[in-house]
Order: structure tokens, then sequence, then C-alpha cells
């Protein structure tokens, strides 16, 4: 009588703990996020800005990044669909690949220009954001839908899904076109 009294307690112990885990990986993601963000805006301002410089790595390894982040988003949202969006598990996953493009930011603060990356960066980030475009409308159509309409996909799923695909089509892409010519 007293274990079966005891197990709610340590299944609620145990829940509360989970809470202020989560609480923490979010509060955590959350300073990270101001902690770059207040970067961005005062690094380029320093005589460290001369030292922050894009090149073909930094271009292959943001666009390698994103088709990783992509693809773990996507396993994420499929396999763990419950703490996709309850434990910040999808926050957790883009973290990386926005603090790359913060990085770009600082780069674009630093210069005072958009324009940091070569002729053929911007050509291939272009033709990358157009088969974007043309593959979110087929995800929507051909995987969103079916897959609300036989509930494989929660609605609360529907932003980081989207999110994910468009970070895969756009990264994998960019890095086809890059790589291939």
């Amino acid at each position: 009588m007293r274990d079966s009294a005891r197990a709610p307690k340590r299944n609620s112990y145990t829940q509360e703990q989970g809470e202020e885990g989560k609480s923490k990986i979010g509060l955590n993601l959350f300073i990270i996020l101001v902690f770059a963000l207040i970067l961005l805006f005062i690094l380029p301002r320093t005589k460290y800005s001369k030292h922050l410089k894009i090149n073909q790595n930094i271009y292959t390894v943001t666009n390698v990044l994103g088709l990783f982040t992509g693809i773990l988003g996507m396993l994420a949202v499929f396999i763990w669909p419950s703490e996709v969006v309850k434990s910040f598990l999808w926050k957790l996953i883009i973290t990386p690949y926005v603090l790359i493009w913060i990085y770009c930011g600082m780069i674009m603060i630093g210069k005072k220009t958009s324009d940091i990356y070569d002729e053929k960066q911007n050509y291939d980030m272009t033709k990358g954001a157009a088969v974007t475009m043309a593959g979110m409308i087929l995800v929507i159509g051909f995987v969103i839908s079916p897959f609300l309409e036989k509930e494989i996909l929660n609605v609360t799923l529907l932003m980081p899904f989207y999110l994910f695909a468009a970070v895969l089509i756009f990264s994998a892409s960019t890095l086809f076109f890059f790589k291939k010519y």
C-alpha cells in the first residue's frame, strides 16, 4: 500500500523536475540569443570587427549546418512530436543556425554593407531561395495537407515543420548550386 501511495509522488516529482529543466533550457536559449543580439550591435563597432570575415569555408559551413539543422529538425518533428513544442527542442535545434546568421549580420554591420558575399554566392543563394519557394509550395500541398488530414502531424507542429523544411530545402539547394559550378 505504501509503495503505491508513493508512486504518484515520484511521478509528480519527476514531472516537476522535467518542467523545471524545460524552463531552464528556455531561459538559457533566451540568454544566448540576447547575448548574440547584443554582440550583433556592439562587436562590429570595435577593433575586433576587422577579424570578422566571410569566406568559402564559412559559407559552406553555414549551408552544411543548415542542412543538418533541417534534417535533425524534421526527424525531431516525427520522432518526438510532443517534445518538439513542449520542451523547446525545436528552438534548441535551430539555435546554431540562427547564431551563424547573426555572425553574418555582424559582418554586414561592421562593413556597413549587405554585400558580404561574392557574386557567385549571391547567385547560388538566389537560386536556392527560388527552389525553396517552389519546394515549400509542394511541401504544403503534398506533405502538410495530407498529414493534417490523416492526423499524422499535429497543428502545433506546423511552424517547426515548415521552418525545418524551409531551412533544409534552402541549405541543400544552395549547397548543391555552390558545389555544382
